[in-house]
């Protein structure tokens, strides 16, 4: 009987350290995001905006400080150093759209960051989960890559519409020592497919998006560091007319115009730059150029509005991957787009 009075007590002093520990609970900083996005990789907005959401278990609970910090690597943010950002204590309820103000950022850094917030009891919270954010390429002169297109209107198989195969385009390089990081930067004048080593890259459709191609495109940045390597290696591509080139957009719109397609441009064309850090430091850059080889292959129309026909007998098993046969493969063709503005 005893020992039940004893258990039973017990377990009333644990209810109510537990009924205190809630009582006493904080704001917690979480849903760490900047520019709107979750760890997003190859952004172009400086200074980036950082912003993260508030969650308490208390009625009415407030931010009424905050503390940023920004590191260059995972493990002085661990350590709580903030090289290039310490915003120390700032009085302020703002959790959105907080302009990062620390060292100036340049192309492809990687910058980790956590917050803590202070609450309407002036309490402070433990610092946030760990967030990245990476910078793209900044300026035009870090674009190594060129804008190559291959014109497969020769194979045009439709009498009444200009619907011609897509491009397939590939190129093969080698990975010699070990990888720390492997970034790919790719856009497209019309729409891409990327791959590496036959796996396709990124879960994303219609990219890189419509947009006034004469004042500017849209590229994407990747983390492809799982899909290489040691050894031989292989980058593809496959391009469709989209809203550059085909019949879509304001073309058919446009009364006083002949023709009701490619508004923008004739041919699609792909821009890609695949930069693999070394262990050891070294940089090595494979970039679309004059080197890449084309061909057609199974989709034999691509159009957003007039649909698509893929012809499986005409498939290319491997075409992707290291290895490939490409000698019948033809060379590709450099493209001007020099006027284009390349945006992140």
């Amino acid at each position: 009987m005893m020992a039940k009075k004893i258990l039973l007590l017990v377990l009333l002093v644990m209810t109510a350290v537990n009924s205190n520990i809630t009582a006493a609970a904080t704001l917690e900083p979480t849903a760490l995001k900047c520019e709107y996005r979750v760890n997003p990789l190859g952004i172009d907005a400086n200074p980036p905006r950082l912003s993260w959401i508030l969650e308490s278990s208390d009625r009415g609970q407030k931010q009424t400080a905050y503390r940023v910090l920004v590191a260059s690597n995972e493990e002085k943010l661990k350590g709580n150093q903030g090289d290039l950002w310490d915003s120390k204590k700032i009085s302020s309820d703002q959790s959105v759209h907080v302009v990062y103000a620390g060292q100036p950022l340049r192309s492809r850094m990687r910058c980790h960051w956590k917050t803590r917030v202070w609450d309407k009891d002036g309490k402070v919270s433990a610092w946030s989960q760990p967030a990245l954010w990476s910078m793209g390429l900044l300026k035009r002169a870090d674009w190594k890559a060129k804008w190559i297109c291959f014109d497969t209107s020769a194979f045009n198989e439709d009498p009444e519409l200009h619907l011609p195969p897509s491009p397939y385009l590939r190129k093969e390089f080698k990975v010699s020592r070990k990888i720390r990081r492997a970034t790919v930067y790719v856009s497209a004048l019309g729409l891409f497919e990327l791959f590496i080593n036959g796996h396709r890259v990124g879960r994303d459709h219609f990219t890189p998006g419509w947009t006034n191609y004469r004042k500017r495109v849209y590229y994407l940045t990747y983390d492809v560091t799982d899909l290489l390597k040691d050894g031989d290696n292989a980058i593809g591509a496959i391009l469709a007319n989209g809203w550059y080139a085909g019949y879509v957009g304001f073309a058919p719109m446009h009364k006083k115009r002949a023709r009701d397609r490619a508004f923008y441009g004739q041919t699609p064309a792909l821009l890609a730059q695949l930069e693999i850090e070394y262990e050891d430091g070294k940089i090595q850059t494979v970039a679309t150029d004059k080197n890449w080889k084309a061909s057609t292959g199974p989709i034999r129309k691509t159009d957003i509005l007039m649909g698509e026909t893929y012809d499986a007998r005409l498939e290319m098993p491997g075409w992707n991957r290291p290895g490939f046969d490409d000698q019948a493969w033809k060379v590709v063709t450099l493209m001007d787009a020099a006027k284009c503005k390349i945006e992140a």
